[in-house]
């Protein structure tokens, strides 16, 4: 549930940018700094994600939880690059 909240939360900036957006502008900081923060968001996002896939796939790891990489910093760094990856676009548009 807690999830659900979080997720609307973070998903409401691409609901309300494409409400109040202008599209007739210019390239400003603004959008370069989204597009920073996008680029960051996915690579985090994927690199969370392929450590993860590495880490079931080894059989050794049968019953352990991932202690390594992102996952050390974060229990869920895939959800955090997804969000990271959201306030980029609100930043962009």
């Amino acid at each position: 549930m807690l999830q659900a909240v979080f997720m609307l939360v973070v998903g409401s900036s691409a609901i309300f940018t494409s409400i109040y957006s202008d599209k007739d502008q210019d390239i400003f900081v603004q959008e370069i700094l989204g597009a920073v923060i996008f680029m960051i968001g996915f690579i985090c996002e994927v690199v969370a994600d392929l450590q993860l896939y590495f880490f079931v796939k080894n059989k050794n790891n049968r019953g352990r939880i991932i202690t390594s990489g992102l996952w050390r910093y974060s229990r869920h760094p895939n959800y955090f690059g997804e969000a990271l990856l959201w306030w980029g676009v609100y930043l962009i548009a």
